[in-house]
This record gives structure tokens, C-alpha cells and sequence, in this order.
């Protein structure tokens, strides 16, 4: 629920009584179109549960997640704002434990959607989760895919980047 906390916005930044938020989305270890995730509930965590990265003043524009291991594949679950006015909702950059690093965009329509009426659906990415909430009768969050391009290496960590036209990027869980 739209809450927030001394280190935690809203939903979306949506503000705590716009009642505008993904209450439904279950917590706990779920599973999505054959995905394991734990999705954090915010009630247990100091209301935070989401990494979101933006430009818009306060948020931060990257957010380094720790991994030290290797995967073929990252699966993300994920959701974008609808106020991003280009088709990158944001990026994901993979830093290995020798160094290197290797980026990717993460697009509108291809790998995220918007978390209102979210429709997506395609071999790499879809609509995980919707619901409704007390403002929208459809709220929704995705899974996609995203191919690691050095699967033998290990990976450090990732690097959440914000979308650079404005709107916000979030990232609900990572497997």
C-alpha cells in the first residue's frame, strides 16, 4: 500500500493518499509464468520493497544489486511508469568479476510495460501479476527475460539505470 517512509517513496512516487499502488501483488515466494521470485513485503521491510531508479529529484539514477555467481539468464520482474517518453524504460549493465561489463536497454513494449493496464506478451517477456487496485481495475507488473551476453563469467553485480527522458524504472525481484 502507498505508505512510503523516511527512506522509501510511494508506488511510483503516486503519493500516500492517491491510494494508487499494487496492494494486490502477492508477497513471499511466488511464482511467475514458471519463475520463482521472493517479492518483498514492504509491511516486514521498513516499507521498502522495490529498487526504482529515475531522474526526478530524490531517486536514485543507478542501483547496484550484489549477485557473485553466473546465470545464462537474469529474470527480472519488473514495471516501468507510463510517463517515459521514449522506449527505454531503462537499462541493466552486468559487471563481471574480472571487470568487464556489458549493457543492455531494457525497452518499452519489448521487455517492460507500464503497470496500468499492462499488456505484454512475448517470447522473452509478459504480464506476470495484475490486479486491481482501489483506483484502476487493472495494475500489473512483468517478468522478461534478459540473456546475460558472457553467461561464463561471474557476475558481480547489476546495474539498475534510470530511464534519462524522466518517469521511473522499478525493479520488484531478481532470479
Amino acid at each position: 500500500r502507498d505508505k512510503g517512509s523516511a527512506t522509501a517513496f510511494t508506488w511510483m512516487d503516486a503519493g500516500e493518499s492517491s491510494r494508487n499502488d499494487m496492494r494486490g501483488l502477492p508477497t513471499g515466494r511466488q511464482v511467475f509464468h514458471g519463475i520463482e521470485f521472493n517479492v518483498i513485503n514492504p509491511e516486514k521491510n521498513q516499507r521498502r520493497a522495490v529498487v526504482a531508479v529515475s531522474t526526478k529529484p530524490g531517486f536514485p539514477r543507478q542501483v547496484e544489486v550484489p549477485v557473485h555467481d553466473t546465470a545464462s539468464t537474469v529474470y527480472l520482474l519488473h514495471s516501468s511508469s507510463d510517463n517515459i517518453p521514449s522506449n527505454v524504460a531503462g537499462a541493466i549493465t552486468f559487471v563481471y568479476s574480472d571487470g568487464t561489463e556489458a549493457s543492455r536497454y531494457l525497452f518499452k513494449g519489448v521487455d517492460v510495460t507500464n503497470w496500468w493496464f499492462s499488456a505484454l506478451q512475448n517470447e522473452r517477456a509478459g504480464v506476470a501479476w495484475w490486479g486491481p487496485n482501489p483506483r484502476s481495475t487493472k495494475v500489473g507488473v512483468c517478468w522478461a527475460a534478459i540473456d546475460n551476453p558472457n553467461p561464463r563469467k561471474e557476475i558481480r553485480k547489476l546495474i539498475f539505470h534510470a530511464p534519462l527522458e524522466g518517469g521511473i524504472y522499478a525493479v520488484i525481484g531478481v532470479t
